[in-house]
């Protein structure tokens, strides 16, 4: 019988090559505008299947993960795929083992949203990101939720595991913090960062972001903002989006409504040999993907 750490991997390799995964992947790749000249940093690569793509277009790719496991993962991919162009290495990135300013672009996808010191997360990612650089980071939207994700899965009629897998995200997202633009500007602007562009994608139920560095002089963003126009929190915020939609459902009500299904026994007892917040976060995704799975379609 498989080890937790080895259905953790399994787990996460399989997501990444799902079509709703490879379809943010590709938006990403042509959002980010790689120039085939640039040093990338990949934090948290799990099995590398971005990280993959990210090396198609540019010079050199350095993928991060907590997980031995994974980054092992990554490296056998890497490697049956021919990719050269890469480093793969066990990091985390609340304290990255890179020298400040190494990296014309740094990516974060579907990490930073998991973590409660979000900011210090930020702040590592900017300081190695070039003056001249940017840092990508792609979260759960604020308006993916169970019930907006099921409308996803039946408009394009995933089953199975692709069902199961994108469900479990939205059940996962539900229970953390996500960030609208203005949030993410305000944490940008407490990190010496700038927001200077955003954009949805898979039906808006993922939300992409692009954070530049910024000298200390030229910051002060929170200072214009008013607190006070800045104080709803994202459950207030779903909660409020559903009642002007007039779906009398908000996030107050039980995130579990998923019925269970047998699309995903391989993780049905993987919760975990964690050894840092990341992982720790990383297994609320897997958790969600046993207790809040619907039934398989007909």
């Amino acid at each position: 019988m498989a080890s937790a750490t080895g259905k953790f991997v399994e787990f996460f390799d399989r997501v990444a090559q799902t079509e709703w995964n490879k379809s943010i992947q590709r938006s990403l790749i042509h959002w980010i505008g790689l120039t085939g000249e640039q040093q990338v940093l990949d934090a948290g690569c799990g099995a590398g299947h971005l990280l993959m793509r990210l090396a198609q277009r540019a010079a050199w790719v350095t993928g991060i993960d907590t997980s031995h496991a994974m980054i092992k993962k990554a490296i056998a991919n890497t490697s049956e795929n021919g990719v050269a162009n890469v480093t793969l290495q066990v990091g985390n990135v609340r304290n990255l083992p890179f020298d400040d300013e190494t990296f014309d672009t740094v990516v974060c996808v579907d990490l930073l949203f998991l973590f409660d010191d979000q900011k210090r997360v930020l702040k590592e990612l900017l300081r190695v990101c070039k003056p001249t650089g940017q840092v990508v980071i792609v979260n759960p939207a604020v308006t993916m939720n169970p019930w907006s994700t099921k409308t996803y899965c039946e408009t394009h009629r995933l089953d199975e595991f692709e069902r199961d897998s994108i469900l479990a995200w939205a059940t996962a997202s539900a229970r953390r913090t996500l960030l609208t633009d203005r949030q993410m500007a305000l944490l940008a602007d407490q990190c010496a960062g700038e927001l200077t562009d955003s954009a949805t994608m898979l039906d808006q139920l993922a939300a992409v972001f692009r954070i530049v560095p910024v000298l200390e002089e030229h910051r002060g963003l929170t200072e214009k903002l008013s607190e006070a126009e800045n104080t709803e929190t994202v459950s207030e915020h779903a909660v409020r989006m559903d009642s002007e939609n007039g779906n009398g459902e908000g996030m107050d009500s039980p995130v579990s409504v998923l019925e269970p299904g047998p699309a995903l026994e391989l993780v049905s007892n993987a919760a975990s040999e964690s050894t840092s917040p990341q992982e720790s976060a990383a297994n609320l995704t897997m958790e969600s993907a046993k207790n809040s799975r619907l039934e398989p379609a007909d």
